[in-house]
């Protein structure tokens, strides 16, 4: 069974590797996406029906024009809602405000720099982050039953990384992220600076 939820996430990580390289991905819980949205600044008339490979390639767009992504992909893996930045961290910034009263988890996965980190908020506090070649920070007691047999150490490399990642966000939602989800449109919403 191990082995298999590892196949899974290795397979995710190649599929976001090879479609969407640049990416935040956030669990948290929340009444609608329009609640999501107004909480992270989106202006809500831009709403529209995406796939997370759609609203990368406006995302691409924004950032020649704009220098800014602020692309907002928000679906259900219930009972969690997912918000997906292509390009952007919009929600992994204001994460405190997306665990206000619950809790939320956001994976920050950055191919171009290497960049990758996990941080984890409830009732409104970020407790801790886990970064790719770096010691974890924050309080990572809790993490303690679910992280024992996943490989974050300085020996991992980027892709084991985060599907010991993925594994982990997991084990603590109780839900899966999936090439179906991925695939499925949601809804969308831009962030303008007039939104903010």
């Amino acid at each position: 069974m191990p082995e298999q939820r590892g196949l899974r996430s290795q397979a995710l990580v190649t599929q976001l590797s090879e479609s969407v390289p640049e990416i935040c991905l956030t669990w948290c819980h929340a009444s609608s996406a329009v609640e999501i949205g107004r909480l992270l600044g989106a202006d809500l008339s831009t709403a529209a029906r995406r796939t997370v490979v759609e609203a990368d390639n406006e995302s691409s767009e924004r950032v020649s024009q704009t220098g800014e992504s602020n692309v907002l992909v928000i679906g259900e893996i219930l009972p969690w809602h997912l918000v997906a930045e292509p390009g952007g961290a919009l929600a992994a910034r204001r994460i405190g405000q997306l665990a206000a009263g619950s809790e939320a988890i956001s994976l920050v996965i950055g191919d171009t720099l290497m960049h990758y980190s996990l941080l984890y908020a409830r009732d409104g506090h970020l407790l801790c982050r886990l970064r790719w070649l770096d010691e974890p920070s924050g309080d990572t007691a809790f993490l303690k039953p679910y992280i024992d047999d996943l490989d974050f150490t300085h020996e991992t490399t980027s892709d084991d990384w985060k599907a010991n990642a993925l594994e982990l966000v997991h084990r603590i939602t109780g839900v899966s992220l999936t090439k179906v989800w991925l695939e499925r449109p949601h809804i969308r919403y831009l962030v303008t600076a007039d939104s903010i």
